[in-house]
């Protein structure tokens, strides 16, 4: 990962090109820059085959000025004519702080300018697949009021994604066949935002930045296509007085937002397409300090109403998602729903959390000096694997087998 991601950074894509992780990573609590840009994607297949990166803190020092900015473990996802998949990948403790501050900007000469973030990914556009992702143990905080005076500024809030969009230039509907998927994710993340959405009443049409600031347990904002996430469970706390939801925050259309009067319709979930709730559940689910116990997916009782600016950050809901605290039912929901090809891995429940079962495991031994030796355990009896030797990063065919040795060569002049 450490070779590829400044590739990607400076406008690689690998799309089309296949990675996936043979063993458990541990970062150790270090400064972890994303993988691709806002602007420059990563549109390859990832597949973390049920193995986990661990222990990485990524901090927002700056508020972005005329752009947006997406962070996450990766940067942004898709956008690319062939599926970008990230799947099979489990993180932990991995921590996001914002420790900027100040204002967004006035409400004269308005930009599109926002912070997209999520632990996986802050960002993730047309024919973008996020299959079996598990999040856990994560929180996404910031260290200082951040007052939201742009109604333009959008700041997106997910567990696992912060924003699902067509392209990073483009919020136009992708197409049916091109849209996002989010399905068979779990996420544990503590978000705890203290932003502030200002409004002015002085204009005549009334703006409010609260239209723009989305905050959901599995993903912050969907734009402009009527899919939301499938098969996806949450629990954990929600701080924040924009949109919220335990499994998403809004779905919007392609208009700019900037009038409390559709508040209804978009923390609903239906502006971009009239939707009912399925296999989306939460747990010990907080909301805004209040806790929810509940399931409701229609009428206008007191558990549902969020359509004025005087009480968004009240419910911000409950429709969003089924309550449940049947962790049997979830599991079954996991894996009845995962592939029986090779490339899905299956689900276990354990000591109170989900994980997964590797597909394989890789390591490196070292029986003498400069003797290498692989070793693979295949938990699914998938097959032969072909193994490639690298030497300082290239490729070195003449390599053959499991085993290498190496004679080191001495200048002795």
């Amino acid at each position: 990962m450490l070779i590829w991601r400044g590739e990607v950074i400076k406008g690689t894509t690998y799309e089309g090109k296949y990675f996936q992780l043979a063993c458990d990573i541990d970062l150790g609590n270090k400064e972890w820059t994303p993988i691709g840009t806002t602007n420059n994607s990563f549109m390859g297949i990832f597949d973390g085959a049920g193995h986990t990166i661990a222990n990485a803190k990524v901090t927002i020092s700056n508020l972005p000025s005329g752009t947006y900015d997406s962070y996450g473990i990766f940067g942004s996802v898709g956008g690319g004519n062939n599926k970008s998949i990230i799947r099979n990948l489990e993180l932990s403790g991995i921590n996001i702080d914002i420790t900027a501050s100040g204002a967004t900007g006035s409400w004269t000469g308005q930009s599109q300018e926002g912070m997209h973030i999520g632990i996986m990914s802050g960002s993730i556009y047309k024919n973008t697949n996020i299959v079996n992702v598990i999040v856990k143990n994560s929180s996404i905080t910031d260290s200082n009021v951040i007052d939201i005076y742009n109604s333009k500024f959008q700041l997106s809030i997910g567990g696992v994604v912060g924003y699902a969009t067509n392209t990073s230039t483009s919020n136009a509907d992708p197409g049916e066949n091109n849209r996002y998927v989010i399905e068979n994710c779990f996420a544990d993340t503590t978000i705890d935002i203290d932003a502030t959405a200002q409004v002015n009443t002085g204009l005549i049409n009334r703006r409010d930045g609260r239209g723009h600031y989305h905050t959901g347990g599995i993903i912050g904002t969907i734009r402009s296509q009527p899919v939301w996430p499938s098969h996806c469970f949450y629990q954990g706390n929600i701080n924040s007085n924009g949109f919220i939801g335990p499994i998403f925050a809004a779905l919007i259309n392609n208009t700019d937002y900037s009038s409390s009067s559709g508040f209804g319709a978009i923390w609903n979930g239906n502006d971009a397409g009239a939707l009912t709730v399925n296999n989306m559940y939460y747990s010990t689910y907080t909301a805004a300090g209040t806790a929810f116990t509940q399931s409701v997916t229609s009428g206008t009782s007191t558990a549902r109403k969020s359509n004025t600016a005087s009480n968004v950050g009240y419910v911000q809901g409950v429709n969003k998602g089924r309550y449940t605290t049947n962790m049997n039912t979830i599991l079954d929901m996991f894996n009845t729903n995962v592939s029986t090809e090779n490339k899905y891995v299956n689900w276990l429940y354990t000591n109170g959390t989900f994980s997964f079962k590797e597909r394989l495991t890789a390591t490196v031994e070292e029986p003498q000096d400069y003797t290498y030796e692989i070793q693979i355990e295949d938990f699914y009896q998938i097959g032969t694997y072909a193994i490639k030797w690298y030497k300082d990063g290239v490729e070195d065919s003449s390599i053959q087998g499991t085993t290498y040795v190496w004679t080191p060569s001495y200048d002795k002049s």
